[in-house]
């Protein structure tokens, strides 16, 4: 059962350096930085810093296997991404994302003001902000 005095919110766990991917970033690069990162997706961004898609290691995977096939140009993300993007807001509860987690939502959310990007969290913060949050339960 989840305490009802958990009180964080995105703004206090997520990671505030957030990856984004410009929409005109080459995939090969695209790629390289999700490794480098160690993530399976990232917010694609315009030139204003504004989230206009998600680009995953799927999409990459998808398009690559295409491209590599029909020996097509290689893509940018704008032309990859999924346009779909599920985002939270600074002060929204990490426990009610914990709660759409369970329903294998996506595993990395683009934290967003005004539609512009100003973090992201994964499911690995959530779960570490809800230990934390345990662990102050079993002092008590």
């Amino acid at each position: 059962m989840i305490n009802n005095r958990v009180e964080h919110h995105m703004r206090q766990v997520s990671r505030q350096s957030a990856i984004s991917i410009h929409c005109d970033t080459s995939l090969a690069d695209v790629i390289k930085a999700l490794d480098e990162y160690q993530l399976s997706g990232a917010p694609v961004v315009n030139q204003n810093n504004q989230v206009i898609g998600f680009i995953s290691e799927y999409d990459c995977l998808k398009a690559i296997l295409k491209s590599s096939y029909h020996c097509d140009e290689p893509a940018i993300a704008k032309d990859v991404m999924s346009k779909a993007v599920v985002t939270v807001r600074p002060n929204d509860s990490v426990v009610d994302l914990a709660i759409a987690m369970l329903d294998k939502k996506p595993e990395i959310y683009p934290v967003t003001e005004n539609s512009e990007l100003v973090g992201l969290i994964t499911r690995q913060d959530v779960l570490h902000a809800l230990q934390q949050n345990q662990a102050l339960c079993n002092r008590q």
